[in-house]
């Protein structure tokens, strides 16, 4: 995701070319919204100009289409149609005044963070009143319908569970996150700014959202019971380490009551599902072999995931000390910026 696509373009040039060791890029470019929040988001006002928009980042070659919860109704239904027409994915925070069950139908690829389920419309509905209670008893009496929608219309989830959790960590520690260094020090110090002010209320904070992470994963255990396919996801915060974060996710995934085979489910097989043409996912001839070796087994324990012993990157295997290189290098880096 990001506002300079030539500036990815370029990373991903040089990736391909084996000239830089990075990821792979998939590219939402700019986030369509009703207006423009920060620099990664392009201001959609209405059908129109949301169709043309959708046109246009198609053409510049981007990825799928990522809108933010914000975009109008009217605006929204058109970049559906027109993503549909062009065969072309989208993902969002289901917009404020759009239900769930209207996005799924609308043929969203995936819906961003469980929380989302519970905003606009639901929050509107709830007004007034506890919300993790609420969440709770529309788990228990109304969840199985939209969870079959979800199934049945192959609409992804992508539950970010420790977005949140991350926040109420460093709350209840009082201390930095281990992996911060790796974190660019704009962002450390945006993060630190933030908290200072977050601690100040602090026991409110962890008040409220403890029980509401304990609901959430509870509607996450019980979206993959019905049959949804989720996604092992992270959400850009200040606040988790890109990389490591995603072994936090896919713990918090299993402490839900998700078996290990599908926690790795969400980071493997399902994100190949909702890419195809990124021909990864699996062990498969024609299949990019992109692999992480570990030195024990996570359908024992999904913590096992961090025992790396070494990553083949399309196809160049990287030892322990290639991979500790990559470490001191982002570190480097993460001071520098």
């Amino acid at each position: 995701m990001g506002s300079d696509l030539a500036e990815l373009d370029r990373w991903r040039v040089q990736i391909s070319e084996n000239t830089l060791v990075r990821p792979t890029i998939t590219r939402a470019g700019p986030m369509l919204n009703a207006m423009e929040f920060n620099p990664y988001q392009l201001a959609v006002a209405d059908a129109a100009e949301a169709r043309a928009a959708v046109r246009t980042l198609r053409k510049v070659g981007i990825d799928f289409v990522k809108l933010h919860r914000r975009t109008s109704r009217e605006a929204y239904f058109a970049i559906a149609a027109e993503a549909r027409t062009l065969r072309f994915p989208f993902s969002a925070h289901v917009p404020m005044t759009v239900s769930p069950g209207e996005a799924s139908d609308a043929g969203q690829a995936s819906i961003e963070h469980t929380e989302t389920l519970f905003e606009g419309t639901f929050a509107a509905e709830h007004a007034g009143k506890d919300q993790t209670a609420e969440i709770a008893r529309w788990r228990a009496n109304e969840a199985t319908a939209l969870f079959t929608k979800f199934f049945r219309n192959d609409t992804f989830v992508d539950p970010t569970l420790i977005a949140q959790t991350q926040l109420v960590r460093l709350l209840e520690t009082g201390k930095p996150d281990p992996h911060a260094q790796y974190v660019a020090a704009t962002a450390r110090n945006e993060a630190e700014r933030t908290l200072a002010a977050i601690r100040r209320a602090a026991e409110k904070v962890l008040l409220e959202r403890r029980p509401l992470l304990r609901e959430l994963q509870a509607v996450t255990a019980f979206m993959n019971q019905t049959g949804v396919r989720l996604l092992a996801g992270t959400d850009l915060s200040y606040f988790h380490s890109p990389g490591f974060s995603l072994h936090d996710e896919l713990a918090l995934l299993a402490e839900s009551g998700l078996t290990a085979a599908d926690a790795l489910r969400a980071a493997t097989v399902n994100p190949a599902r909702l890419f195809p043409s990124l021909e990864v996912g699996s062990i498969a001839p024609g299949q990019r072999a992109d692999l992480v070796v570990l030195d024990a087994n996570p359908l024992e324990d999904i913590r096992n995931t961090q025992r790396i012993s070494g990553v083949v990157l399309r196809g160049r295997y990287l030892n322990s000390q290639d991979l500790d290189r990559l470490l001191r290098e982002s570190a480097r880096l993460a001071t520098s910026n």
